[in-house]
């Protein structure tokens, strides 16, 4: 029989017993092999950012939180490159109180950001180098500023920042074959960022240079993103804030396929269920839903 779904309901922001209810909804998962956990948020009728193009303005303080918490309790952050720039990421950073925290829980004092790319060509290559992702030549890797799903940076501001962890880029065999790949790969290292290259940049292949390196890893999308990895059967949890609203529009829902839903090809219906098991529901005063859901995939 498969068990009840917990339960919470959250209490105000400023109650005493949030962290708790937080992990009640979302515990720090235990030592095992690779679990990749997507976390996303949605209006009630499915819009995946709000019109202002990015998913920030529909999450509200416990989104925020399950979000940073989602963080903490992880070895790495994936997503696609498109999305951390977008929302405007940086390097994934902890405080020392969190550092202590994730020793006790077993985890790395800090966690990478691991972003893919199909082409990294000199256009892509400015915007990277333009974005909180990027390092100086004459600083370290720990020196970039992140930014959280509500770009709120003041999340540590009553405590020093101790450790920032390193930015990865994954692409693939055909864009390496690009003549401009070595000289923007010697650059992005330059500030910091290395390149790795796979076979292929498919759910597989990226689930398979995952496990060679963690346990847990955190998937932010974006919608396409997340829509390659569900395809691949790569995701074995998803985390999901329904918004308590509606916005209509032509927004992306959390995750599809290779069309942008604008062509005649997008009214093919594609793509096999997955099945999934509810595994914890909370709700706040404000009436925002938060779903946790467990896929049933062949690694699960």
């Amino acid at each position: 029989m498969t068990p009840s779904p917990t339960v919470t309901v959250f209490p105000p922001e400023n109650d005493p017993d949030i962290d708790s209810a937080l992990e009640r909804f979302l515990p720090y998962p235990a030592a095992q092999t690779l679990n990749i956990r997507a976390i996303m948020v949605s209006t009630i009728d499915g819009a995946s950012v709000a019109s202002s193009g990015t998913s920030g303005e529909l999450g509200g303080p416990i989104d925020t939180n399950i979000f940073a918490l989602h963080r903490r309790q992880t070895e790495a952050v994936i997503a696609g490159l498109s999305t951390a720039l977008t929302e405007g990421y940086g390097p994934i950073e902890f405080s020392a109180n969190e550092i202590a925290t994730r020793a006790h829980r077993g985890l790395p004092p800090t966690a990478d950001l691991v972003l893919t790319i199909h082409q990294l060509d000199n256009e892509k290559l400015s915007d990277i180098l333009a974005s909180p992702l990027t390092t100086t030549d004459d600083t370290n890797d720990d020196q970039s500023e992140s930014v959280h799903r509500d770009n709120d940076s003041d999340n540590h501001s009553s405590e020093e920042i101790q450790h920032r962890g390193s930015v990865i880029i994954l692409t693939d065999r055909s864009a390496s074959e690009a003549s401009t790949f070595s000289k923007n790969r010697t650059t992005l290292r330059n500030h910091g960022i290395n390149v790795d290259v796979l076979d292929e940049l498919d759910g597989t292949h990226i689930r398979q240079w995952l496990s060679n390196r963690y346990s847990v890893v955190d998937c932010e999308g974006g919608p396409r993103f997340l829509g390659s990895l569900i395809s691949s059967r790569a995701i074995d949890e998803v985390i999901l804030t329904i918004h308590p609203g509606v916005q209509a529009g032509n927004a992306p829902r959390i995750a599809y396929g290779t069309s942008d839903g604008t062509d005649e090809d997008a009214k093919t219906i594609t793509g096999a269920p997955t099945g999934g098991e509810l595994l914890a529901i909370g709700y706040d005063q404000d009436g925002a839903v938060f779903l946790r859901y467990g896929l049933r995939n062949e690694h699960t």
